[in-house]
């Protein structure tokens, strides 16, 4: 062999060596700055997994009696209600444009805080796939007792698209179970019919005692949760709590004392998920490590599916707070966004009770105050649960308190107190 021929073969040796390098790393890049569903297999923060009928939960649920909205007093009730609705089983038999339901009947009006995919129901619900017109949302489920036939007809209905469906439970079981939750007076509070800005919103009509709660809580530790967002983590610094890998950020927030919140972000570009597969893939990434480490619920879409909010409960009602928000946002199947707590609540200790303002208050203040509350800018008003540091206590122990809030403009508020209207306004 001359040595033309060796030169040769030592040249196409290098190439080729430069070649499986550069393939290399394409492949290290690509995996480094992905972060989907097998990224986070075998990692667990010791929370727990949750199914979609677990964590996809209506806000209220209101009795309707002879025309007088009813709820329960204990809205823990709620859930144990819809536990049992669960296991019913429904027959599709009608899919319409419209139902009217007469206010005079006897029924339940179920209230989700975001437009469900039919195409979901399956996953909710003991309801088959057969028959199932799946390329609409819902948003309130009606539970229509049939006193002749004993029987529920049950209405999904979408109050965007004016579409409804129709089903049946012919269980006679499901049928008493109903009633005899509505024949138990003691356990319901009147609620007042308030309609503003094209919607209905159903407040107690008198005033309701709710408990302050006040917890010890435990910190999560960001090691597993480093090793779950980052493809390798060895390759992670920290510097005044923020972490990063060159690429990707995860900042350390707080919040009290000894009270944290992350923020994790992957700049990446690409499309929305469609809705079902937003709520899918979102309860699937928490559930990989195991991440609910409190009771959740799913809250908010923001609008376009750019990003999902899942809210803690507590007793029934949400708690509106950074460390009661995981949020997630996606991108072509890919993380891109993850807010979650860095705390969960432990052991209970002292209980109080609070008074909370009644229905009529609160409309009073919103019909008083119209450029602060302009009618066409309400969408939501609900009762909710706040967390705050307990001053002079351990910094590990935190307070959860009723409250009323108000969605308007896209964005949850506080409603102030009559009292603090006056001092804003410069009075005595």
């Amino acid at each position: 062999m001359n040595i033309e021929n060796i030169k040769s073969a030592i040249l196409a040796v290098l190439v080729l060596i430069s070649l499986l390098l550069t393939i290399g790393i394409w492949n290290y890049s690509s995996a480094n700055y992905q972060t989907n569903e097998s990224d986070t297999l075998n990692i667990s923060i010791n929370g727990e997994k949750a199914e979609l009928n677990e964590a996809v939960l209506p806000t209220q649920m209101v009795f309707h009696q002879e025309g007088h909205p009813l709820q329960f007093t204990d809205k823990t009730k709620e859930g144990e209600f819809y536990q049992a609705l669960k296991e019913w089983d429904f027959r599709i038999y009608e899919d319409k444009t419209n139902v009217n339901i007469n206010e005079e009947q006897t029924y339940v009006e179920l209230i989700y805080p975001e437009n469900i995919p039919v195409s979901l129901l399956p996953r909710m619900f003991n309801i088959g796939e057969d028959g199932l017109n799946a390329d609409w949302d819902f948003n309130r489920l009606y539970l229509v007792l049939n006193n002749e036939s004993n029987t529920i007809d049950v209405v999904f209905q979408s109050t965007v698209h004016e579409r409804v469906m129709r089903t049946e439970v012919r269980e006679t079981e499901a049928f008493q179970q109903v009633r005899q939750y509505m024949q138990s007076d003691d356990s319901f509070v009147h609620l007042l019919r308030y309609e503003v800005n094209n919607q209905v919103f159903y407040l107690p009509e008198e005033k309701l005692k709710l408990a302050n709660q006040t917890y010890t809580t435990n910190n999560i530790p960001l090691e597993p949760i480093i090793h779950n967002l980052f493809q390798d983590p060895e390759n992670v610094r920290e510097y005044r709590g923020r972490y990063s890998d060159g690429y990707r950020l995860l900042e350390k927030h707080q919040v009290y004392s000894n009270q944290y919140y992350m923020k994790y972000k992957n700049p990446i570009s690409g499309e929305f998920l469609e809705r079902e597969e937003l709520i899918s893939q979102s309860l699937t990434f928490v559930n990989n490590h195991d991440g609910w480490t409190d009771d959740y619920m799913l809250f908010d879409i923001l609008e376009g599916n750019s990003s999902i909010q899942y809210q803690m409960l507590f007793n029934g009602y949400p708690v509106m707070s950074r460390l009661g928000q995981i949020e997630q946002k996606w991108l072509d199947r890919e993380l891109d966004t993850y807010v979650r707590p860095l705390i969960r609540l432990s052991t209970p200790l002292s209980q109080e009770h609070n008074t909370v303002r009644s229905g009529s208050e609160i409309i009073q203040i919103l019909e008083t105050e119209p450029r602060r509350f302009p009618e066409k800018s309400i969408e939501d008003i609900q009762i909710m649960y706040t967390m705050n540091e307990k001053q002079g206590y351990s910094s590990d122990i935190i307070s959860l308190e009723p409250q009323w809030f108000i969605k308007y403009n896209g964005t949850w508020a506080p409603i102030p107190t009559e009292d603090s209207l006056i001092e804003s306004q410069g009075g005595v």
